[in-house]
């Protein structure tokens, strides 16, 4: 190991996972160079350069390796400023950024911070920079660490969307049920973003033609008790109606949805969910005093439960995972 100042050479060795005795194989300097690059750059050296040449012994049937280290400044978190969210409360960015002053520059570690922030649905764009002090307050620039400011630069949502349109349904109905094509009918939804700039989303949403009517509302809690623990709660009718001519049957379907996420590591979501759905079908002609009139209704209570693992080193420009 040469050049390399912060780190001592058993610490380059261990970055690099490759040990005296393993087996020589086509792509392990490339690999070297690659393992130490990210180790470097999570520590905070984000102009390092590394090379790796290799030395063969033909005789001993050997290769040595020479790793070659241009370490430059190490990158210190001084502080963070943030531009652009006028209406959020500041306590959320700061607990979806997680970006703590005195701790090295790790990209991975910023990239999954503009993550949390986007999954907080508050914002349309996030954007992190590292600004070296020296050219914020005309700092010293000498010395081993570089300090810097995270520029956080973000832009919200608005606060309202509205969003409206015609539906066309051109889709033949099987036989014996009533062909509904060249039905038109209309949609809607209104989202109100960032209620009390505190990330919270409510909104609504509807649907009708001649054969279905659906309404909903929903609300979406970035947090619950202070803990970064997503809360869904969905409200949902749709009246449904079915059969042929002079034989139709009306569905009416109430459902109650209560869901969590929470990200115990990045990377991994678990997710669990209460449904009740009350589903009462009946005849279209429906006579209240026929005792054999169809008129059935049925409740329904199910618990789920996922988890899904995301381990892409990027969220835009993924190289693995």
């Amino acid at each position: 190991v040469e050049d390399a100042h912060h780190w001592t050479a058993d610490q380059v060795r261990a970055a690099a996972g490759v040990q005296a005795g393993d087996l020589y194989r086509a792509g392990l300097a490339e690999n070297m160079r690659a393992t130490l690059l990210a180790a470097y750059r999570a520590a905070g050296f984000s102009d390092v350069r590394v090379r790796v040449s290799a030395t063969t012994d033909a005789a001993s049937e050997t290769v040595g390796l020479t790793v070659m280290v241009k370490e430059g400044r190490r990158q210190l978190l001084r502080g963070v400023e943030v531009d652009g969210a006028p209406r959020t409360n500041p306590a959320l960015v700061q607990r979806a950024l997680r970006l703590e002053p005195g701790t090295p520059v790790d990209p991975a570690a910023w990239n999954q911070a503009r993550k949390r922030l986007y999954d907080t649905g508050v914002f349309r764009s996030v954007d992190i920079t590292a600004v070296p002090v020296e050219e914020v307050a005309g700092a010293d620039s000498g010395g081993t660490d570089q300090p810097v400011v995270a520029r956080v630069a973000l832009e919200e949502w608005p606060l309202y969307r509205l969003r409206y349109g015609l539906q066309v349904i051109d889709e033949q109905a099987p036989a014996g049920e009533a062909d509904s094509r060249g039905q038109v009918g209309v949609v809607a939804d209104l989202t109100r973003q960032n209620l009390f700039g505190r990330g919270i989303t409510l909104g609504t949403a509807a649907r009708s033609d001649t054969v279905q009517q659906a309404g909903r509302g929903f609300m979406v809690f970035p947090t619950f008790l202070g803990q970064a623990i997503k809360s869904n709660l969905f409200l949902s009718q749709l009246r449904e109606t079915f059969g042929s001519a002079g034989n139709k049957t009306i569905s009416q379907r109430r459902r109650l949805t209560l869901e969590q996420q929470l990200k115990p590591q990045d990377g991994l979501t678990l997710s669990y969910s209460y449904n009740f759905e009350r589903n009462h079908t009946f005849a279209a002609d429906f006579d209240p005093n026929n005792p054999f009139a169809f008129d059935l209704t049925v409740d329904v209570a199910r618990l789920s439960t996922s988890a899904v693992m995301e381990r892409r080193d990027d969220l835009f420009d993924a190289t693995r995972g």
